[in-house]
């Protein structure tokens, strides 16, 4: 097993049991070892925001979009978030998914949270929605959110959301509070779709 393995794997254990959508698992798992890789003259303990910045550059350099600069931001900052920890985070004390009473679908859309800014999101359900950000907020924090279910949407969903659950340095789980009825349809629709 090489230096970034074991680390890295012990990250990507953490956001398995952390209840992360499995599509994802792997694409961070590799950004995530390229990021390590990238640094291999430094020890992973060392590595910080500054490293951040220059494997950013080294991906804006080669053409990297603006979009795919932002998730390799996010599975970076996560890393190490997870590596500076004291202890091994925890996770809450029961799975989101004990709680679930909406089947939930991949979502990958940017979505503005009123006042703080565009996230992506990774799932949908009829009961909330899964926003990727390094962004801690107040448990049961209530924040307006904002998005298109398809890009060529003319009208998109604006939501008040309940913040029902956190992985600290990698995303938050909202619950709709004033889901309209023609919304609710809307993602009802796309959901049966799927």
């Amino acid at each position: 097993m090489s230096r970034a393995e074991l680390p890295v794997a012990e990250f990507f254990e953490y956001l398995r049991r952390g209840e992360v959508p499995e599509p994802y698992l792997s694409v961070y798992q590799a950004e995530a070892e390229a990021f390590v890789a990238a640094f291999e003259d430094r020890s992973i303990a060392a590595l910080g925001p500054a490293e951040v910045e220059r494997y950013l550059e080294i991906h804006r350099r080669a053409g990297a979009t603006e979009r795919h600069l932002r998730n390799l931001a996010v599975v970076c900052e996560a890393l190490l978030s997870f590596l500076s920890a004291p202890a091994a985070p925890r996770l809450p004390p029961q799975s989101p998914a004990e709680h679930r009473r909406h089947r939930r679908i991949p979502f990958l859309k940017e979505v503005e949270v009123l006042g703080v800014g565009v996230r992506r999101s990774s799932d949908l359900s009829l009961g909330g929605i899964y926003l990727e950000t390094v962004t801690a907020f107040h448990d049961a924090e209530v924040l307006g959110v904002r998005f298109k279910l398809r890009d060529d949407d003319p009208l998109p969903v604006q939501v008040k959301a309940r913040v029902a659950y956190q992985h600290e340095g990698l995303g938050v789980g909202l619950s709709f509070v004033d889901l309209s009825p023609a919304d609710h349809a809307r993602i009802e629709q796309l959901i049966d779709r799927w």
